[in-house]
């Protein structure tokens, strides 16, 4: 998380700069960079501590929604791994069918020749 500052007019009155959130160090140039103890005015500090309770706010709703997610697509990949058992199984009992069908076949042709005999 990186401190910044850009230009801006609050209230009237031209401050250093408007305190904002970058995440990762590439965001941003690294002149914009800055400390907070370096800003000078209340008011940007309690406007980063209402960026920052807004965002620690809203994360249990969107760490509640990636679990629900993450849920689904776990019940969704096991549902599938039974699929794919089941049609696995389908596919063992034609071949086996297959078999019993060409050796009934067989039988039926030995017990004819047998029959000519």
């Amino acid at each position: 998380m990186t401190v910044l500052t850009v230009p801006s007019e609050n209230k009237g009155q031209i401050y250093r700069g408007e305190v904002g959130l970058a995440l990762g160090s590439g965001l941003v140039a690294k002149d914009l960079e800055e400390k907070m103890d370096a800003t000078s005015t209340p008011d940007l500090y309690s406007g980063m501590a209402n960026r920052v309770a807004t965002v620690l706010a809203r994360l249990p709703l969107a760490l509640n929604r990636a679990l629900r997610t993450e849920e689904q697509v776990l019940e969704q990949g096991s549902r599938l791994h039974q699929k794919d058992e089941e049609i696995e199984a389908l596919r063992i009992e034609l071949a086996v069918e297959g078999e019993k069908a060409k050796l009934l076949e067989e039988k039926n042709k030995l017990q004819e020749k047998k029959a000519k005999l």
